[in-house]
Parts: C-alpha cells; sequence; structure tokens
C-alpha cells in the first residue's frame, strides 16, 4: 500500500515538474504580448457566445419538433432553424417591451440553457448521424471539399475581425448597435430600414449585446454553415454522397454566396428558410403527416421575417400544395391552415411596423412614417435595369453579367447553378419516386420565383437585384444536385462526362477559393487576430477616408447631430448621426424647399449641428443619376458656402459646422 501511495506520490511530482518548468519558460519566453493574449481571449468569447446561442437555438427546435408527428431522425438543420426562427420572435417581443441589455441577455441565455439542457444535447449528439462523409470519394472529390474547407476557414477569420461590409454597416449591424446603445427594441425614424422584417437583425442584437459586433458576423457565418450541411445531409438521402456534395458547392461557386459568409448579411438565413420550406414539403412527399405541410407554412413565414421578397416561398409553396389538392394528397383545409401558419409567423414584423408607422409593409407601397410621397417615389422610382434579354435570358444574363457591387444584378453567383441545374430533367423517368418528387418541388419553387423576378424587375431596378432571391437559391442548388447525378453513366468516347463535370467544378471552387483568400489577405484579417494592429488600423485601411471621417467627430461636442449626405454608412459613428439611407436627402430637401437658406434653417430646426458630404458619393450620383437638375446641385453649392468648413478629408469627405 505504501508503495502504491509513494508512486502516486512520484507520479505527481513528475506532472507538477513538468508545469513549473513550462510555466517558467514562458515568464522568459512569451509567445505573445499581452494586447494579442487579451484580442485571442475575446475571440474565444465571441465564437463561444455564438456557439452557445446556436445550441440553444439547435435544443428549442428540437424540443419543438419532438411534438410533432414528423420522422424522429428530423435533420437538425432544420431544428436549429426554427429555434433562430422563435427565439427572434421572443426577443423582439422582450427588446420592445422590457428592453435590451447585456444582464438581460445573459438571464436569457441562463433561461434556455436550463431548461432545454437536454434538448441541447440530444442536438448536439444528433449531429453524429447527419455528419458529412467522405468514404470512397475519388481524389478529385476530397479536393473539392477541402477548398471548400479553406474557404469555410477564411471567412470565418473575416468574421472575427470588426465588420466592413456596406449593408451591415447601414443596418444588419447598425440597427442592432442602436438598440444596445438605447436599450430598447424602438421605431427609428431616421433610419427606413427598420420597417424591413428584422428577424436577423433581432438574433444580431441578442449576441451583440454579448459579444459586439463580431459576435453577429460569427453568426451569420453559422447561418451559412448549417444551411449549406442541412442541404448535404438532405440531399445524402436521396443519392450519393458525392453527388450531395455538389448542391453545396454550387452555391460555394459563386464568389457572393461564398464571401458573404463573414458580411452580417441576412442571405444565408433567408437561404435556410428556403432550404426549411423544401425540406419539409420534401418530408411529407415521403409520407409524413400532413403537420409537415403546416410547418412548411411556418418556416415560410420565417422567411418573410428575413426579407419581404422571402414571402415568395409561401406563394410557391401554396402553388405546389394546389397542385397537390388536385392530386387528391390534400384538402382545401390543409392549405388554408398552411396560409394560417404562414401569415400567422409574419404577423410580429407586420405588427410592429402598423404600430410605428400605421403601414403594415414600411417603407413600401404607401407614404408614411418617414417615408412621404417624394421619398417613396425616389426608392421605389428607380429607372428598369437592362433590356429585351433580361425578361427572356435572365438566369443566363444574372449569371454571367452578374457581378458583385456592380449596377444591376449585383451579385456573383458563379456558373454551377445554371449549368448542373438545367439537366436536372435529363433521363427523369430512371429516376427514384422520391427523388422526382423531390424534383417537382424544387422546379416549382424556381419558376414561380423566376416568374416574379422577370415580373418584377420591370417595375423597379432595384428587383432585379439577385441577392433579393436568395431564400430559393437551396432550391436551384438541389437541381443542380440532381443535374449531377444524371451525368452518372454519360460518356463521350471513352471520357466519363462525370468526370469531366468534376474538374469543371473544381476548377470553380478553386478560383473562388483563391479570391476568398486574396479577400483575407487585402483585409489583414489575420494579422489583426493574431499581432498587436489595434481596430482603428484595421478599419482605416479597409474603410478608407470613412474611417477617418468617423473618427474625426469623437473632437465634437457630446450633444453633436450630424446630418450625412450621399454616405448611408452611421455604424462607426461615435455621436447622433443622421445617414443618408438610400441617398436622397438631398433630392428630397431640394424638391421640399424653395431655397438654400430654407434648407439650412430647416436642418437647424431639427438639431443638426454638423454636415458631413461624402463628395466622392456625390460625384458619382452626379455624373450618373439624370434625377437631379444643375439648379439642385447650384443650391448646394450656395448652402455650403453659408456654413463653415471644418476638416477636408482629401476631397472624399468634408465636415461642415452649421452655424447658427
Amino acid at each position: 500500500m505504501k508503495r502504491e501511495q509513494t508512486k502516486r506520490i512520484i507520479n505527481l511530482g513528475i506532472i507538477v515538474w513538468l508545469f513549473v518548468i513550462l510555466v517558467a519558460y514562458f515568464v522568459y519566453h512569451k509567445p505573445a504580448t499581452s494586447e494579442i493574449i487579451k484580442r485571442l481571449i475575446t475571440t474565444l468569447y465571441q465564437v463561444f457566445i455564438v456557439f452557445v446561442m446556436v445550441c440553444i437555438s439547435g435544443g428549442v427546435g428540437r424540443w419543438l419538433f419532438s411534438r410533432l408527428s414528423l420522422p424522429k431522425d428530423t435533420n437538425p438543420s432544420i431544428q436549429a432553424a426554427l429555434g433562430f426562427g422563435i427565439l427572434s420572435i421572443l426577443f423582439l417581443i422582450i427588446g420592445s417591451t422590457i428592453g435590451v441589455n447585456a444582464l438581460l441577455s445573459a438571464l436569457l441565455v441562463l433561461f434556455f440553457v436550463f431548461f432545454f439542457f437536454r434538448d441541447i444535447r440530444a442536438w448536439i449528439q444528433s449531429w453524429r448521424n447527419q455528419s458529412p462523409t467522405v468514404e470512397n470519394l475519388s481524389k478529385i472529390k476530397i479536393a473539392m471539399i477541402a477548398i471548400m474547407i479553406v474557404m469555410a476557414m477564411g471567412t470565418l477569420l473575416v468574421a472575427l475581425a470588426p465588420p466592413l461590409k456596406f449593408d451591415a454597416l447601414v443596418y444588419h449591424l447598425a440597427l442592432p448597435d442602436a438598440y444596445i446603445k438605447e436599450g430598447r427594441v424602438t421605431y427609428h425614424s431616421g433610419n427606413i430600414f427598420w420597417g424591413m422584417p428584422q428577424l436577423t437583425e433581432m438574433l444580431y442584437t441578442w449576441v451583440m449585446s454579448l459579444g459586439g459586433a463580431q459576435s453577429a458576423a460569427v453568426l451569420g457565418w453559422c447561418f451559412a454553415m448549417i444551411t449549406l450541411w442541412g442541404l448535404y445531409s438532405h440531399m445524402k438521402d436521396h443519392m450519393s454522397s458525392e453527388s450531395a456534395w455538389i448542391a453545396v458547392a454550387a452555391l460555394m461557386g459563386g464568389y457572393t454566396l461564398a464571401a458573404s459568409f463573414s458580411w452580417a448579411y441576412v442571405g444565408w438565413l433567408s437561404m435556410l428558410f428556403g432550404w426549411g420550406v423544401l425540406y419539409l414539403l420534401d418530408v411529407f412527399n415521403q409520407g409524413a403527416g400532413k403537420q409537415a405541410v403546416y410547418m412548411a407554412g411556418i418556416f415560410a413565414g420565417l422567411g418573410f421575417g428575413v426579407k419581404y421578397t422571402a414571402g415568395l416561398l409561401g406563394v410557391a409553396s401554396a402553388i405546389y400544395l394546389v397542385y397537390c389538392i388536385r392530386k387528391g394528397k390534400l384538402e382545401w383545409g390543409d392549405l388554408v391552415r398552411f396560409g394560417f401558419a404562414w401569415i400567422a409567423v409574419s404577423l410580429p414584423w407586420l405588427l410592429k411596423n402598423v404600430l410605428a408607422t400605421g403601414n403594415p409593409i414600411y417603407p413600401l407601397m404607401f407614404p408614411s412614417g418617414a417615408m412621404d410621397s417624394i421619398r417613396l417615389n425616389l426608392y421605389q422610382g428607380n429607372p428598369t435595369w437592362g433590356d429585351w434579354r433580361d425578361v427572356v435570358l435572365l438566369p443566363l444574363r444574372a449569371t454571367l453579367v452578374g457581378v458583385e457591387g456592380a449596377p444591376g444584378y449585383s451579385a456573383s453567383i458563379g456558373p454551377l447553378l445554371l449549368s448542373f441545374s438545367l439537366i436536372s430533367l435529363y433521363g427523369y423517368k430512371t429516376r427514384s419516386l422520391e427523388l422526382r418528387k423531390l424534383l417537382g418541388v424544387a422546379a416549382c419553387f424556381v419558376f414561380t420565383f423566376l416568374l416574379i423576378w422577370v415580373i418584377g424587375a420591370r417595375f423597379s431596378g432595384l428587383l432585379i437585384q439577385t441577392r433579393l432571391y436568395l431564400s430559393v437559391f437551396p432550391c436551384v442548388a438541389v437541381l443542380a444536385a440532381i443535374g449531377f447525378d444524371a451525368l452518372r453513366d454519360l460518356r463521350f468516347g471513352c471520357i466519363s462526362i462525370r468526370l469531366i463535370a468534376l474538374i469543371i467544378v473544381l476548377f470553380v471552387i478553386s478560383v473562388n477559393a483563391l479570391q476568398i483568400i486574396v479577400d483575407v489577405a487585402q483585409t489583414s484579417a489575420i494579422k489583426y487576430l493574431v499581432t498587436t494592429s489595434t481596430q482603428e488600423e484595421y478599419l482605416q485601411q479597409n474603410l478608407g477616408w470613412f474611417y477617418p471621417a468617423m473618427t474625426v467627430m469623437r473632437e465634437l461636442t457630446a450633444e453633436a447631430n450630424v446630418l450625412m449626405l450621399w454616405e448611408p454608412r452611421s455604424f462607426y459613428c461615435p455621436v447622433e448621426c443622421q445617414p443618408d439611407e438610400i441617398l436622397d436627402r438631398w433630392q428630397h430637401d431640394s424638391r421640399t424647399y424653395d431655397t438654400p437658406e430654407d434648407i439650412l434653417r430647416e436642418w437647424r430646426i431639427l438639431g443638426y449641428t454638423h454636415l458631413l458630404v461624402n463628395k466622392s458619393g456625390m460625384e458619382f450620383i452626379r455624373a450618373n443619376d439624370a434625377r437631379y437638375s444643375e439648379l439642385s446641385w447650384k443650391s448646394l453649392d450656395d448652402l455650403l458656402d453659408q456654413t463653415d468648413l471644418v476638416v477636408n478629408f482629401a476631397d472624399v469627405y468634408t465636415l461642415y459646422r452649421l452655424n447658427q
């Protein structure tokens, strides 16, 4: 016995010795400065906050699904999606009534962890049965998967650095930041995007109140991962693993789709709900009860909660359900119950707008709130973009001429979605009944969205933008996977056409991965995360003169109230700022008031003390927007002559003091 105790003491002594030497060594050989260690701890904390939020969503979703007569092996991605939607609506209610602060957010997290712990644990364990496999895959396919992992990791690094992307700084993060500062989810008349559905923004507000803006970006990255993982496992139930990977590769082959993992945008959550509707209707077609149809209505409503145009998921679903009714699989009452679920889940976002402005779909359709008739006409009256080719050949045009950030489609979606989806009907009769049913649902959704896209684009230049229709893209990815699978036995002489297709896929995602890697290098995200580079240095490098223009406002008094012209981004503004969120402020005011003196007087009455002019933006508008008259530009010059120039940022931004 004593011998055994002596042995344990010796073993413990060895362990202590090893740790003493380790600690003593790094006392004199510090691997990192205190600033880097602090940033690393902060980054790990932000990732942890997001991980907990995702797990809570999965647990809540699993608990809800367990009470339905659906298959027990329901995809964990669909469970997380439902949890995201429920938690967002709950946070909207709490944030609008009780308020928003870090303590309340933390208490909510603890509440859900405590009451849903078993479901959270079961949800985490369920991923073992859904995890992607690389068994029996060729070297080309393994290389393809490895490249996609590199892309995902690269975008995660960008997400962990301070946010940079335009729409995030305009409203996706700017509105949550405003709610946190004010301590409540309230109406913001100064940003008309407040009226858009904010399901994603509520989730961003929750995690930002605990972990800052990077937490929101990492959560957005998780939306993409959960969508892709769910899509893969869904397709693997219908076809081979290698064909299922094509659904993922088809989406990641588009630069906009892949790069936006880190943007803190809303597109991937809308795609998650879009895939959720497709998944539930597919589950129904495979023999599940009608509850799957009603749940599809809930998911269509959740899609609407992300973006107005994602509400088309309900329209596409209704069209398909009418087909099911005619086939005798459903009754008209089922369609009514589907519609009730769809509308009920959409209602919170409509009600918030009614209570604040009287317009359920503010800022659209008719004047209300801060959107008077002049602003409404300017916003909705954007001239149509393109010509007859963008009617007849819209999918081809969106693929070929759509470029991220450029006029028109304003997105790069890659060639794989279009090229493979058009092959999906090949060999239709030779496929299994289950796969034909899935193809039918996906095709119904794609054609419905496409028809509305074509029609809408002829009414407004805004409605041609690809990002408005992202919720249907998982359906296109499903068609692409089916199209690739159709190439299984095709050969051109002794060459396998499927092998040629795989090489094309590998080439496309390799090029896209290279672009992502270049983006990561250009932003210096890695340098920010692992060196003493400051946030100010990082933002100034990536945001140009915009960030110095924001920084100089710290020198203004606490009562400063800055009006911006042709600058929609307010996220980094340290004082009260009124952004020009749809670039219409000068157009509106120059039409509303007779003289520059009247405009200046009105601005002073509204409490503005300073004016920030984005001169580069102004010059772009002046050269490209014919709605501005020369008299309007002369009035602006006259107005600026009556102010005091505070600072000129290389003629890119100018800050003026509005004289009293």
